[in-house]
């Protein structure tokens, strides 16, 4: 079933093949864009905290460095400014947690039509 929610997205994520494949293609999204990832995000199946904090980490990484490549990653992952905009202006602390699992979903999202209609 296609993740929707953080909760289906969770179980989704908890077969090790896709999990690994959803991170290479938030590292092939992101390498577009000049962030690399460490070694073992390309080398071996994160557990989900530690690849929600990497994604947090990337991030931040664009928002403080390279804050004129932000918005076209955005489109490359697909995004929207709309969605962007509606984390940022969250009265929550965690709006950075949050638009990482928006993230993740969204990758995620693409593996799996990869997998089903390719």
């Amino acid at each position: 079933m296609l993740p929707t929610s953080k909760d289906e997205s969770l179980n989704e994520l908890q077969n090790l093949n896709f999990r690994f494949e959803t991170q290479l293609q938030i590292a092939k999204d992101f390498a577009i864009h000049g962030f690399e990832f460490h070694p073992l995000f390309h080398q071996e199946t994160l557990e989900i905290d530690t690849l929600v904090n990497d994604v947090m980490e990337a991030i931040v990484y664009f928002l403080e460095h390279k804050f004129t490549s932000w918005q076209p990653l955005l489109y490359t992952i697909d995004i929207s400014e709309k969605n962007y905009k509606k984390h940022l202006s969250t009265e929550s602390n965690d709006w950075v947690y949050q638009f990482a699992w928006a993230i993740i979903k969204r990758e995620a999202q693409k593996v799996f039509f990869k997998k089903h209609y390719k």
